[in-house]
């Protein structure tokens, strides 16, 4: 299984910060177990999710596309965008 590149960075930014699991998943709301499912692409997590998860590392999300459809259509999108999208892909 690829770890897709989001989880990787979220992990990246944690370790950066010298946090553990236990801290950032108490902060965002969940589980230390949960944030490691997620970080190692085992859980793909809704937007609002992962919105906890970055503003307990200190950021945030931005959704680019119809966030109307996103919304509609629930993870199931979020997932295949965050899973399909790579750093270069944008060029």
């Amino acid at each position: 299984m690829t770890i897709p590149w989001w989880a990787e960075r979220l992990r990246e930014i944690r370790h950066e910060q010298g946090r553990t699991l236990e801290d950032v998943g108490s902060e965002a709301g969940m589980d230390r177990h949960y944030l490691s499912r997620i970080e190692t692409g085992h859980h793909i997590p809704k937007i609002d999710t992962l919105q906890s998860i970055a503003s307990a590392l200190g950021g945030n999300v931005y959704i680019v596309g119809n966030v109307t459809k996103a919304r509609r259509q629930k993870s199931s999108v979020v997932g295949r965008l965050l899973q399909d999208q790579t750093p270069d892909s944008s060029q």
